[in-house]
This record gives structure tokens, sequence and C-alpha cells, in this order.
């Protein structure tokens, strides 16, 4: 009686033909894996899909939905488990780690639009330490929860600016400073995205202590010897007007 190896064999010459049909047929659908996947997972997607439905419930697989999408990776119980590979429906890639039918570990997200999305995942969504590159040019890393920016993390713009420090919900919240593309800064406080509390601006050589309500300067000093946040010699920027 053949052995499971030996069928397979038999079963992967078999199917060559119809594995060349089903390339043609995604890159007629826009989808070419020969260019979005990494050589080292292409030769891993070339074994998968020659052994499709050999292995049983568990192993490795090639599974394709009424939808469109598209698994290739370990299966175990008839679930995604271990290492693969999604293509949604809407032309979103997903490549890395995956737990009962479900993103969880590390992977890499590149979305149809052109947005990527690389590092920890948790039930589908990015969750821990990870970095966003999107498609005008800016990019983030650092902690990340529901795909969400929140913790700790450094936000850089397309034309220079850059922000480090702590966010809630995707919005500049906490301690954190602000990098100016012409190199003036601001390190203090923020809330929802707005300079809100006391912090030190610099501009050029000059260095103040100011304090912001809801993103609007309403007091600055000189700075001195004092601790970080005291504010010293406050005064009203209208006072200081008209000094």
């Amino acid at each position: 009686e053949p052995s499971c190896q030996d069928w397979g064999r038999t079963k992967m010459g078999s199917m060559a033909s119809r594995m060349e049909e089903e390339r043609q047929q995604e890159k007629m659908d826009g989808f070419d894996f020969e260019k979005a996947v990494s050589r080292q997972f292409q030769e891993q997607i070339n074994a998968i899909t020659s052994l499709d439905g050999a292995l049983g419930e568990d192993g490795l697989k090639s599974i394709s939905y009424p939808d469109g999408g598209i698994y290739r990776g370990e299966v175990r119980n008839s679930m995604w488990h271990g290492k693969g590979k999604l293509l949604h429906a809407n032309g979103d890639i997903y490549e890395g780690d995956f737990l009962h039918d479900a993103k969880n570990g590390e992977g890499v997200m590149v979305e149809a639009n052109g947005r990527r999305y690389k590092g920890e995942w948790k039930d589908n969504e990015p969750c821990g330490k990870g970095s966003y590159i999107f498609v005008n040019g800016d990019e983030y890393e650092g902690e990340v929860s529901n795909g969400k920016f929140q913790g700790s993390g450094r936000y850089t713009w397309k034309d220079g600016r850059v922000y480090q420090g702590e966010w809630y919900q995707s919005k500049m919240h906490g301690k954190g400073c602000f990098m100016y593309v012409n190199g003036d800064s601001y390190d203090g406080d923020w809330y929802e995205d707005q300079k809100h509390g006391a912090g030190y601006l610099v501009e050029g050589r000059l260095e103040h202590s100011v304090f912001y309500n809801q993103g609007k300067l309403v007091a600055y000093g000189k700075r001195c010897n004092t601790s970080k946040f005291s504010l010293p010699r406050m005064v009203m920027k209208e006072d200081a007007v008209n000094q």
C-alpha cells in the first residue's frame, strides 16, 4: 500500500498544470504572488500549493474562499495555525503568524491602498510593538493597541516634522517632544493632539518655559535652574508683547 508521502508525490505531478492555471488567474485578477511575497516564502507557497489536499486536516494547505480570499500556510484542526499568508478579498495581504484562525504573533500587512504595518498582532488587530508606513510617506514606530497608536511611539511626517512621546487612541497625549522642520521644538504636555499644560519651547537659540491651554500659548518665561515644569518667571503673553 503506498505511503502518504508516495501518494503526495504522485499528486504533485498531476496538480502541476492546475497550479499554473491558478497563478495565471490570480495575475489576471491583479494579484501576482511572484512579486507580492518574499523569495523564501514563495518556495514554501509552491510546496503548499502542490500538496493541497494531500495532508488531511493538518499540515500545509492552500485554501480558496468564495469571496476571493486565499490562505496558504499551516493548518491545525482545519484552522489557520502557524506560519501562513492570507490574501483578503479586498486585496490586503498578510504574511506571518496565525493562531486559532486569527492573526496572532508577528506579521506584516500590506493593504490594497499601499499602507503597511509590520509588528505584533493579537486577535486580528495590530497590538504590541510595530511600525506603520503610510501612503503619503509618513511613518510611525512604537506601541499600538487595536490598530491605534497607544503608549510610547515616534511619528515622522514626510516633510521632516517629528513627534516622539506618549500616545492615546492615535493622538499625541501625555508627555512628548515635537520637532519642527526648522529645528524649533516643543517638549512638554499634550492633550488630544494639542499642546496643553507646561513645557519648554525652543526657538532658534532661545529657550522658554511655556504654558499652553488647549493649543493656545497663554504664558512663557526664561528658563532657569529649577524643576523642569516649574514655569519660572511666567509672563502672560499679552504683557510680553508690550515689553
